[in-house]
């Protein structure tokens, strides 16, 4: 029975992987599509126009988010059915 539960834990953990490698990859484009338009931007804008700086926050921040996005994978399953935390 021990061996039975184990493989169950290790397909449930699985599936949470997918689950979390899904999530990060649709967070991760439209953050994508939205920095590079606003990359795009400042490149045409004025360096003294005031909302420079709104849009630079804008850029951070997705990029921010992109990061909080990837660090999903470091909980993925690794095959180990402890649930530890990938290196």
């Amino acid at each position: 029975m021990e061996g039975k539960k184990r493989l169950m834990r290790s397909a449930r953990l699985a599936a949470v992987g997918e689950i979390a490698a899904g999530v990060a990859h649709e967070l991760n484009k439209p953050l994508t599509t939205i920095t590079g338009f606003v990359e795009l931007t400042l490149q045409e804008l004025p360096e003294s126009l005031p909302q420079r700086e709104e849009l630079q926050i804008v850029i951070d921040e997705a990029q921010r988010a992109q990061g909080e996005g990837s660090c999903l994978s470091i909980w993925l399953p690794t095959g180990n059915d402890q649930g530890e935390q990938n290196d």
